[in-house]
């Protein structure tokens, strides 16, 4: 999966970073 750039300014980490998809559900 990969990040948009307004999901990763949401959630405030890199696009290319990792991440867990329940994190960036809120």
């Amino acid at each position: 999966e990969t990040l948009t750039p307004e999901q990763a300014q949401y959630i405030d980490v890199p696009v290319e970073g990792p991440f867990k998809p329940d994190y960036y559900r809120y």
